[in-house]
């Protein structure tokens, strides 16, 4: 059986995709095992981008790259291959956020947890 997301890093066996994370504005982000880390780390990926898309995203992660503190995951590689581009990161294991912030014993069993 493949991995969701596993065709986005099939060329790339260093990672082995285990499941997608989440997705947003500027990309998706897949949990995988890092064979030369030996570790679990986070992959946020920019499928179909423009031009500008990939700037965006280059500048991302380089402004962010060298910042360290307790409360910001750590930016590990950016990474090409070939036109897709990705970069990997500290994985963290958590929860849903809007959970988090609104359980739903505070807003009422029956109120929707999620954005739509």
């Amino acid at each position: 059986m493949i991995a969701v997301g596993a065709e986005h890093f099939a060329s790339l066996p260093r990672f082995v995709v285990r499941r997608r994370l989440g997705a947003g504005g500027m990309g998706i982000v897949f949990e995988a095992f890092d064979t030369e880390r030996e570790a679990t780390v986070a992959l946020k990926t920019l499928p179909n981008a423009t031009s500008l898309d990939l700037y965006r995203f280059k500048n991302e992660f380089r402004s962010l790259a060298n910042l360290a503190h307790p409360n910001l995951v750590t930016l590990y590689e950016l990474i090409s291959d070939g036109n897709r581009w990705f970069f990997s990161m500290e994985y963290i294991q958590g929860g849903n956020f809007l959970e988090y912030v609104r359980p739903p014993s505070a807003i009422g069993d029956d109120a929707p947890t999620q954005l739509g």
